[in-house]
């Protein structure tokens, strides 16, 4: 059963588009500013995080950078090691491993990306062991005004109670280094 349901969900076809994001005027600015715009909610076990980011690079370049899950390592202080484990044109799985002081946390995640080349889910891989209950979310690219614009949404629930200053940290920090290592490393693609 959980087969069918990994097959139904991972399937590039299946992907809907998550729904456009409207930014206010001021939001707009930082945007236009190259900065990196993030909406957090964050709880004392769970953060949903809306980021946008403008890229001057085509999609495919802002997509390629996205899925070059390994750099991520070098962008977020947190992360120690990726490892890759399924690898194809459109579909990744990652073993992460996150070091925060004393604690370490393993978890590993499905990435799925429609024909397009424009969306790309991803969800925990529940057929493997996990240190957080849930991380799931998207990343969507499409042109816009010369460039790219890439839409980042997410929702994590570690399962500790961390404290929402401390969580709303991590989450900023995290996010905005990730985005800003996409858009560097898309912005360099040739």
């Amino acid at each position: 059963m959980i087969a069918l349901w990994s097959a139904a969900l991972w399937s590039a076809a299946a992907l809907a588009l998550a729904p456009p994001v409207t930014l206010t005027t001021e939001e707009a600015a930082k945007v236009a500013a190259r900065e990196v715009l993030l909406r957090n909610i964050v709880t004392d076990s769970t953060t949903e995080t809306v980021a946008v980011l403008d890229v001057r690079a085509t999609p495919t370049a802002v997509m390629d950078a996205v899925m070059d899950l390994p750099a991520r390592v070098g962008d977020i202080g947190a992360l120690d090691s990726c490892s890759v484990y399924i690898d194809e044109p459109r579909r990744k799985a990652t073993a992460w491993k996150v070091e925060a002081g004393p604690f370490t946390i393993d978890f590993h995640v499905m990435y799925q990306c429609n024909d397009a080349y424009t969306y790309c889910e991803f969800d925990l891989d529940r057929s493997k062991e996990n240190d957080v209950d849930e991380t799931a979310g998207s990343y969507q690219v499409y042109p816009h005004e010369g460039g790219t614009r890439l839409v980042y949404r997410a929702h994590s629930s570690s399962g500790y109670s961390a404290g929402r200053r401390l969580k709303q940290y991590f989450a900023d920090q995290n996010s905005t280094a990730m985005l800003s290592g996409m858009r560097t490393r898309a912005e360099a693609s040739p």
